[in-house]
């Protein structure tokens, strides 16, 4: 076994629960996976979107206001109305409180992308605290610990509507060698991809 995989298995807090993510606050983690399945009624109404008529968004908001500025935000997207989007939203709210647990803040920037290239294709770990990544439909993130070229040696993914807490630059890893990731390489695939990115307020991209 590479020494990467063995920091990938022992920082990468894995499991079933949404408790799972307030491992990142451990001092040995540098990233929290959410394994969840999405209700099956959600589920079918992601695949069902037509992804080329909806326009990315992006809001910050905070706690007390969060569900109403996910209905917004789903709105500035044109995503179409009715019960569906509203289990989306009330999805959204319950990622941004998770968030907001974790990572003990209580204002955010909601992102929601709309992405059909090679966006953020590089690995690379993020100028934040921490940034949670959520890819309702399409290929999900990827994460590995790089070699002295900067690339994985043994590349992980996230699978679609898993929810991932990375680290970023400015909470630090507890590792000599950070946790990268990066959005999976989609150009010329014909593929799109429906991510919810979610990072504290008071920090940049």
């Amino acid at each position: 076994m590479l020494d990467s995989e063995k920091r990938t298995r022992s920082a990468v807090a894995e499991g079933a629960h949404p408790s799972i993510l307030n491992s990142v606050r451990q001092a040995d983690c540098d990233a929290a996976i959410w394994q969840r399945r999405l209700p099956s009624e959600l589920n079918s109404w992601l695949a069902s979107l037509q992804l080329g008529a909806l326009r990315s968004a992006r809001l910050c908001a905070r706690w007390p206001t969060i569900e109403k500025v996910a209905a917004e935000l789903c709105r500035e997207c044109s995503m179409p109305e009715g019960r569906d989007r509203s289990l989306f939203i009330s999805d959204i709210a319950h990622l941004s409180q998770l968030f907001m647990d974790a990572s003990c803040t209580n204002t955010v920037n909601l992102r929601l992308d709309v992405v059909s290239g090679n966006a953020c294709h590089k690995f690379h770990q993020d100028y934040v605290t921490a940034r949670l990544l959520c890819t309702y439909r399409g290929a999900g993130t990827q994460y590995g610990y790089p070699r002295k070229d900067g690339i994985p040696d043994h590349v992980h993914q996230m699978s679609e509507g898993h929810v991932g807490l990375f680290r970023g630059r400015l909470w630090g890893s507890p590792n000599n060698v950070p946790l990268l990731h990066r959005s999976p390489p989609i150009s010329g695939t014909g593929e799109r991809r429906l991510l919810l990115v979610i990072d504290p307020q008071d920090t940049d991209e």
